[in-house]
């Protein structure tokens, strides 16, 4: 991650690399903002510029060894934290034993959230955990910082999600950034600053990130096809900007269209009572895997919203496909607002137990029956 790879954020760019460049490295930096912002990838862009071995005055070289290690978040120097869950294979609750998936997910998307680390997470996740930042990893940061540099002038801590540390980790935290060895910077993200320790917190120097701007977003998307790029247009502000989220609609649009001729069907087998189509449709589903059946119960809850929305009469632009215009002007009429909030409400409870580890052809049987009684619901 390059600062010239992400949108806007120019002063603080700027500011950054001055710091570097004047020798005013403060040795604890929090970066502070919503979800889907740059605050992770002006950290790691941050860490890339102060150990680049050619720096540019605008920017990382790019090229030099250290860089070319940063390609990959795999400089010796550069140590990575972020929220594990406690499993019963592993002793120690740390980082290091996720490094690889957390790796590829941030160079895949860096402005993700700790939902999408939890969904990607490979461990045992029953209770629909986003992992924590444990007293082990403190230890383990302890044990890091004390070493020599392999190669680079800083040695950096990168914390990502800081305030899903526990206490136990944010008091020995504390003590390191009291103390902490030469040439050793601590780089913090966060959702919420004031979720941190006061103690913490006054130690930091803080920068505040907003969302992105909207032009700031088009451009950076200004190489797309003309439907993506409008998708983006017409998106941007619903999703509040939140870059991760823009991303992760553009990777989904295929899944969306199975998602839809996935739902359609389903609605359609309800209605006619299909019992025998019903339990195919259900063997289907039960095979995704929990990550797809969380994503297409998300994409079923927007599709029922999207009936009350055309039912109530509201100008929206969050469903732009024409399939699913079509789809929602035909069905709507055979629903009311009573069974389209209940109907919501059962998939918002079937992804709750899907993250607890529910049976899920079990589960998504269940949810078909209970669905099938709220589409003969009459309104009161």
């Amino acid at each position: 991650m390059l600062f010239r790879d992400i949108p806007g954020n120019n002063e603080i760019k700027q500011k950054l690399i001055n710091g570097v460049v004047n020798g005013r490295i403060a040795h604890a930096q929090l970066f502070c903002g919503p979800n889907g912002n740059a605050k992770l990838a002006l950290a790691l862009s941050y860490a890339r510029y102060v150990n680049c071995q050619s720096k540019l005055p605008t920017d990382s070289c790019g090229s030099c060894l250290s860089c070319k290690k940063y390609n990959n978040l795999e400089h010796p120097d550069l140590h990575l934290v972020f929220p594990v869950i406690k499993t019963t294979k592993i002793k120690n609750t740390i980082s290091d034993h996720y490094l690889s998936e957390w790796r590829n997910l941030v160079i895949d998307n860096a402005y993700l959230s700790v939902q999408d680390w939890a969904e990607e997470y490979k461990g045992e996740n029953k209770m629909g955990q986003t992992g924590m930042i444990y007293k082990d990893q403190a230890k383990s940061i302890s044990e890091k910082i004390k070493l020599k540099s392999y190669e680079s002038n800083y040695k950096i801590v990168l914390i990502w999600c800081a305030e899903l540390m526990n206490k136990d980790a944010a008091n020995k935290l504390l003590k390191l950034i009291e103390e902490p060895p030469q040439k050793t910077l601590f780089l913090l993200t966060t959702n919420n600053k004031n979720s941190l320790l006061k103690t913490i917190l006054s130690r930091l120097q803080i920068t505040n990130i907003a969302n992105f701007k909207k032009n700031d977003l088009l451009t950076y998307f200004d190489h797309l096809e003309k439907d993506q790029y409008k998708l983006v247009e017409e998106q941007a502000e619903a999703l509040n900007y939140d870059l991760g989220s823009i991303i992760k609609l553009l990777k989904n649009q295929d899944s969306e269209i199975t998602y839809f001729q996935f739902f359609a069907n389903w609605m359609r087998f309800l209605y006619k009572k299909d019992v025998q189509k019903i339990v195919d449709w259900n063997e289907k589903i039960s095979i995704l895997g929990r990550k797809n059946q969380i994503e297409f119960c998300n994409y079923s809850i927007n599709i029922i919203r999207a009936c009350l929305i055309y039912k109530l009469g509201i100008q929206t632009n969050t469903i732009i496909k024409k399939e699913e215009k079509k789809f929602i002007k035909n069905f709507s009429p055979y629903l009311n607002q009573d069974n389209i909030l209940n109907i919501a409400n059962k998939l918002e409870e079937t992804i709750f137990a899907i993250r607890r580890n529910a049976n899920s052809k079990i589960l998504f049987f269940y949810l078909s029956l209970e669905c099938l009684k709220l589409l003969t619901l009459k309104s009161n």
